[in-house]
This record gives C-alpha cells, sequence and structure tokens, in this order.
C-alpha cells in the first residue's frame, strides 16, 4: 500500500500497490509511448480511451491543452481505489471540446473527474427564434451504468446540459465545480406547445446524489416557443432522494424544477440564488393533479432567494401542493413579484418573504405565527452580501429541521445554529465573517480535499487556505 500525492488533488488516497499515473500531451508526437510519465505522454484521447486503467489507476490529461471530445471513461475503480482522472502541468484546465452528444461519458463506477473543462459549441441556431442555439450537447455525464463517482473542481460551458446524472446511476457526487452559459435547447420547436427543455446546468435522473458547494450561472436559453425562455440551475426529472445544497446561482432562469411522478425524497438546503432575469423563479414543485407530478417530499430548508426581475417567484407548488408535496422552512424569499404561490398549504414554517416595495404578493400560502412579510436586513443585499445584520428578524428565528437532516454547517462554513437557535436563510449571524467574494470564479485554483470532522472541501489561493468552495472562510 502507499499513498500518493499527484498534481492536482492533494489527498491521502492509500492505493493498491503498482497503481500507475498515465499522461495525456496534446503536444506529444505521437501514442506509441508507455504514457507513464511526462515525457512519455500518449497524445490522443483516442489513446486515452483504450486505456486498461485499473483501480487506483490515475489519467492524467496536460493543461492548457485541447483535444475534441469525447473522453470515455469507462474502466471501474473500486469503494477504496476510484480510478482518478485529472491535469497535470501548468496553465489552464485540460479542455475536451465538441463531443458528438456528450465531452466527458462516464460509463464505470468509481470514477473521480477533476479539473477538466467541457465545452461544446452550437450544433446548429434557430433563425425563427432569434437565433437560440439548438442541439443536445452534454458536458459530464454519468451513465446508467456509472455509480459512486465524483466531479470535482470541472468546469462546463456551452451545452444543452452542464452535466448529468442519468436514470440508473446513483451515489454521484458534483462538488465545488462552475456550471455556465450552458444555453442551449436540446429540444425547441412551435409545434407542441409544452416539450421545449434545455439549457439546464445540471439535469438529475438518477437517485441518492449529492450536488454540493457548486456555481451556475447563466444556464438560460433566451428563446424558447413554449415558454420565451428556458433553463435551469439543477433539473431533477424521476429522481429520489437527492441532496442540492451549499450551491451559489446566479442570473438563471429557475433555480430548480421538478418532474416526474417518480421524484421524491430530494431535500435543497443552504443554496444561495440570486438573479436579475424578468420572469425568475426558485422552485417550481407539482402536486398529483400535474402530469409532472406528483413531486412527493420535497424538503426546503435554509436557503437565501433574491430575485429582482420584475415578473420574479420566490415559491411555486400548483396542481395539488400540499403537506405531502412540500416541507419549506426557514427560507429567506425576496422576489419582486411574487414570494409564494400554493393552491393547497404545505408544510411552511419560519420563512421571510420581502420585496423592494414592501409587500410581496403571497398566494393562497398562510404565514403562521413563525413566518412574516419582513425586511432581512441583508447586510448589503444590492452588492451581493447577504450576511445578516445584527437586527435581522432572521437571527435566531429558524426550525431545527436542517440540523436533523444533517446540515450543520452554513453557506460560509459557520456551524448551525451559531447562537442558541438556527437563524433563517442560508447565513447564520456572525460578527466576525469579513467580505469575502467567492475564488470559484478563477478557473484555475489549485484544490486541496481534506479529510475533516465536517469532511471539509478546502482550496488553496495565492498561498492561503479557504474551505467549503466558496472562499468565503479564510483558515488562519
Amino acid at each position: 500500500m502507499r499513498c500518493q500525492l499527484t498534481a492536482a488533488i492533494f489527498f491521502l488516497a492509500c492505493g493498491v500497490a503498482g497503481a500507475v499515473p498515465y499522461y495525456v500531451d496534446c503536444a506529444a508526437a505521437n501514442d506509441n509511448g508507455t504514457g507513464t510519465s511526462a515525457a512519455t505522454a500518449w497524445k490522443t484521447l483516442t489513446r486515452a480511451n483504450s486505456a486498461a486503467l485499473l483501480p487506483g489507476d490515475q489519467l492524467l490529461l496536460k493543461r492548457g491543452c485541447s483535444w475534441t471530445g469525447p473522453l470515455n471513461l469507462s474502466r471501474p475503480g473500486n469503494s477504496t481505489n476510484p480510478v482518478y482522472v485529472g491535469a497535470f502541468g501548468t496553465g489552464e484546465m485540460p479542455r475536451i471540446l465538441n463531443g458528438n452528444s456528450t465531452n466527458v461519458s462516464i460509463t464505470a463506477s468509481y470514477v473521480t473527474v477533476e479539473s477538466l473543462w467541457a465545452h461544446s459549441d452550437p450544433v446548429r441556431l434557430d433563425p425563427g427564434c432569434a437565433n437560440q442555439p439548438v442541439g443536445y450537447r452534454a458536458g459530464f455525464v454519468f451513465s446508467a451504468n456509472a455509480a459512486y463517482g465524483t466531479l470535482l473542481h470541472v468546469y462546463s460551458t456551452g451545452h444543452s446540459t452542464g452535466g448529468q446524472i442519468s436514470t440508473g446511476s446513483h451515489h454521484c457526487r458534483v462538488l465545488n465545480s462552475r456550471f455556465e452559459d450552458n444555453t442551449a435547447m436540446q429540444v425547441l420547436d412551435n409545434t407542441n406547445p409544452d416539450n421545449d427543455a434545455g439549457a439546464f446546468g445540471f439535469l438529475i435522473n438518477g437517485s441518492d446524489n449529492e450536488v454540493a458547494y457548486n456555481s451556475f450561472s447563466n444556464n438560460n436559453a433566451w428563446c424558447s416557443y413554449d415558454y420565451g425562455i428556458d433553463g435551469s440551475s439543477v433539473e431533477i426529472y424521476q429522481a429520489q432522494r437527492n441532496r442540492i445544497h451549499h450551491n451559489v446561482s446566479a442570473n438563471e432562469g429557475t433555480f430548480t424544477e421538478l418532474g416526474g411522478s417518480l421524484t421524491n425524497d430530494n431535500v435543497f438546503a443552504y443554496n444561495l440564488v440570486t438573479s436579475a432575469v424578468t420572469r425568475c423563479i426558485f422552485l417550481n414543485v407539482r402536486g398529483a393533479a400535474s402530469v409532472w407530478g406528483p413531486n412527493l417530499n420535497t424538503r426546503v430548508f435554509n436557503n437565501t432567494v433574491y430575485l429582482t426581475g420584475s415578473q420574479s417567484q420566490g415559491l411555486i407548488c400548483g396542481e395539488g401542493c400540499g403537506p405531502s408535496i412540500l416541507v419549506f422552512r426557514n427560507n429567506i424569499i425576496w422576489a419582486e413579484w411574487k414570494g409564494a404561490y400554493v393552491d393547497a398549504q404545505p408544510t411552511a414554517s419560519n420563512n421571510i418573504f420581502w420585496n423592494t416595495g414592501g409587500n410581496p404578493l403571497i398566494q393562497n400560502l398562510v404565514l403562521d405565527a413563525s413566518s412574516r412579510r419582513a425586511d432581512p436586513l441583508f447586510r448589503n443585499g444590492a452588492a451581493g452580501d447577504f450576511h445578516l445584520l445584527s437586527g435581522s428578524p432572521a437571527r435566531n428565528a429558524g426550525n431545527a429541521a436542517p440540523v436533523a437532516e444533517g446540515f450543520t454547517l452554513d453557506l460560509d462554513g459557520v456551524p448551525v445554529p451559531s447562537e442558541s437557535i438556527v437563524d433563517i436563510g442560508s447565513y447564520e449571524f456572525s460578527a466576525s465573517i469579513g467580505v469575502f467574494r467567492p475564488i470559484l470564479g478563477n478557473r484555475d485554483f489549485a484544490p486541496f480535499a481534506v479529510r475533516g470532522k465536517h469532511s471539509r472541501i478546502l482550496f488553496l489561493k495565492n498561498g492561503r487556505l479557504f474551505y467549503d468552495g466558496l472562499g468565503r472562510g479564510q483558515i488562519p
């Protein structure tokens, strides 16, 4: 047994004796080398795709290189020794471009993919719909045969879906990654009034997965025949028991939409969602009267939502909403038009609703004594600082439900609760938190995965260590 240190990720992963690193360099002369060192690297993805990787082996792609996709990862690892696919050298992430349908295809279990950039150019443009890009293209896909896989620090742009966990895939994790400008529609036509689809940051069709500590931005189709605009950060269809937490979403048409009668027991917690898109929505969940429902036991805790579009909506729960469909607690919803619409009362408590005019529309949702229309008193919401001021009505006003679900850290990594009672929203009040900016905007960071009490993901940037992938909690 040996512990290994790679150029891309620093972690204790005591692998099987004899585990081998293989190198791929677009500047190599050919594929005739052994591939077991940078000096004997292979040149093409064709050779990399055929590599007989064993548990614990590494496939390392040269930074600054680009290849036409796909990269096909079909060799499994195991629970103690995953196959690892990452980067070596310096410069931008290795790029996989314009695969026929998928750029990085993962068809085996126990595969970890880190620090790769997948990108697709438009397949075609629809001149009848404002030259909207059309055509199925996916960045990173776990197929039906893939389980216990991990995406870490990947970057995905230009697709109809930045990433996907397919039906039958399970127990996969998508962590500390960026999905942005995935603007293509995979279905766009003017014959069916309710079938346009695409522009997903991430699409989940499998069960028991985790999507956490990621950044989503501008995953929007600007023209849809059916809906005007379309797109979402995280789309869930026919999938169960997924946990979507500690993500940051900016300028999306929808943060999350659930569909399918098999979609149940999904949890959304400690996400920060901001958007200026005119008709943006935080959450759309359906009851049994919908062809897309029922989405049973959807649980939504401690999200901070700041939607400034003139027709923005926070919560939509229709076509048979109720306590069996939705549990909605400890959320701050700032939506300029409609804070909430339900057609029957879900389980809801400890929520705050507000807008610029001080009177957000709330339709049919009965606010109990623990919920209110009130200014949440952000430190500076207009400037993107959604920490709470000391006098915030969200402070010490929450329900303990997120702790019972296993969420013991807020979006900053501050313990929940930081005082005697859980706060409302994605940030616990803390007088010691300074103003930090996310580092996910930098594609070229040096990540460290560290196992500790809370299994946090740590980052190194400019000689300083940050936790949870959001750059908001500096470790001295």
